[in-house]
Formats: structure tokens, sequence, C-alpha cells
């Protein structure tokens, strides 16, 4: 049984970030420039809704009031979504050029070809699967509550409890063993789903580890790098003519116009997100593509 140090899994993203910086600003310049262009089109499309809903929310508003608000922005996700998928497919198909060491993609490894095209396509097959796995877990639970209910009000909450514990167990377990299809099917050159479950048998725990190592690191810096950036904004805008109170006004941003969005402050937040934004992706997804090396012996592309 092949096996791998969790740890040096883990820690692929934090070098891939550290041994090329050029590349991971590459990377932030792409996300910014993907993340402007929607909030100017959410602007000029939906931005005075979006402005109503939030300050509904906010205010306990109309429950019909906001759903017909929420109605009102379907077209903004509706093309939001798929550019969220294809920027992530993106993403991962950079990650893996660099962990499996396949040449190709313009600057930064970045390409939208063939490789993106599965890699997009298999998101929206696993997305479906994951999807019908919940409704089914979530009606198992519903029948079991049901019963337990009938039984007495504390059995029925206590079924309740177990199950939902027994469902996010089930979940992660199953996403976790799926974890390799990305992977798989971008260094084999064809869509890989159920086949990615063969090969991640036995090493559930390991990647598991793997990956909460991971994430829990990526918090930790993204944590800490919050903190400088909100030093550095509270500056920026008491030097803009602001008071330190206004920082918060970037978490609720204006989209009812252009000028009202892009503030220096505003400005910053994106840049700083753009760079959170690339950093994770590497954090995410190298440990993915580097168990896949471990657990396979891949020796490099083949083809090309």
């Amino acid at each position: 049984m092949a096996a791998f140090s969790p740890t040096d899994v883990a820690f692929e993203g934090f070098r891939i970030t550290r041994e090329r910086p050029i590349t991971v600003a590459i990377w932030t310049g792409f996300y910014l420039l993907v993340s402007l262009a929607l909030a100017i089109f959410m602007i000029a499309t939906v931005g005075p809704e979006f402005n109503a809903l939030e300050k509904a929310a906010q205010s306990g508003g109309d429950v019909q009031q906001s759903l017909e608000t929420l109605q009102k922005l379907l077209p903004f996700y509706a093309v939001a979504f798929p550019v969220g998928i294809c920027v992530m497919s993106i993403f991962a198909g950079a990650v893996f050029r660099i962990v499996l060491g396949r040449p190709g993609g313009l600057a930064g490894h970045l390409a939208f070809g063939e490789d993106e095209f599965r890699l997009v396509a298999l998101s929206l097959i696993v997305s479906v699967l994951l999807f019908a796995a919940m409704f089914v877990i979530m009606l198992v639970i519903g029948i079991l509550g049901s019963i337990g209910a009938a039984i007495s009000p504390a059995a029925g909450g206590l079924i309740a409890l177990v199950s939902a514990v027994a469902a996010f167990v089930g979940m992660l377990w199953v996403t976790v063993r799926l974890s390799l299809c990305g992977p798989m099917t971008f260094a084999e050159r064809k869509i890989v789903v159920f086949r990615a479950w063969s090969v991640s048998r036995g090493h559930f725990w390991q990647l598991l580890g793997s990956y909460a190592l991971a994430l829990a690191m990526g918090i930790v810096a993204a944590l800490m790098a919050f903190i400088v950036f909100i030093a550095l904004a509270g500056v920026l805008v008491v030097a803009t003519g602001g008071a330190i109170a206004d920082v918060g006004a970037l978490f609720r941003p204006d989209f009812s116009s252009i000028s009202a969005f892009f503030t220096p402050a505003m400005i910053l937040y994106q840049v700083f997100g753009a760079v959170i934004t690339a950093i994770y992706y590497a954090v995410i997804l190298a440990p993915q593509a580097m168990a896949y090396v471990a657990l396979t012996d891949y020796a490099g592309d083949t083809e090309g």
C-alpha cells in the first residue's frame, strides 16, 4: 500500500507560493481583473437591488419583498456562477501544471483549453453527485426524525442530532475519497470520477490530515494577513479624510454606482482579496495533486 507524508502534502501549496512569487502575483492580477469585472457588471445590472437586499437583511425587512428582490438578482448569479466555476478550473489547471510537471499555459501557467474544460465538466458532475447524496441523506434524516418523534420528542431530537452528525461525517468521507478526481482528470486527459475512489482506498485519514493541516495553516496565514490589511486600510481611510469607523464599510460595499464602489480603501480591499484567493487556491489544490503523485507514482507528462 502506497503511503505519503501528510505534512509534505499539506505544505505543497505553501512551497509553491514561497518559491514562485511572480506566479502568485500573476494569479493575483488575474483574479483581481475577474473580481473587478464582476463588480462592474453587478453595478451596471443589479446594483440597486443588491443594496436593497442587503439593507433589508440588516433591518429584518419584509420577507416577501426580499424574495422579490432576490429574484431580480438571478440574472447576475446566472453569469457569476459559471464564471466562478471557470475561474476555479483555470486556477486548478495552473496549480496542477506546476505540481504534475506539465509545462504549458500562458503567464503563470494560466490557460483555458481542453484541460480546463474537462475540469469544469468534472466540477459540475461532482457537484451533482454530492447534491444527490445530500438529498438522499436529508431524506433519510427526515424519515428517521419522524419515526423518533412518533415515539417521543426526546427520541426524535436525539435521532435527528445523531443523523445530522452521521450525515456530516458521511459527506466528509465522500468528499475526501473523491478529492483526487481533479488531478487524475488533468493528468490522464479524460474525466475521472469513480476511479479516484479506488486510488484513495485505505488513505482516508492520511488525506484528511493533509487537507485539514493545509486548511488550518491557510486560515492562520489569512488571519495574520487580515490584521495587516485592517491596519493599512485604517491608515488609508484616515489619510483620505475618513474615520476609523469607516473601515467597516469595506464589508458593506456600495454597488449603487461606479464612483460609490471604487473608493481607495475598496480598491485596496479588492487587491487584498485577490492575493488571499490566489494563495488559497494554491494551498487547497496543491495537496490534492501531490497526494495523487504519491499514491500513483506519477512520473510526469508522457504526451507532450
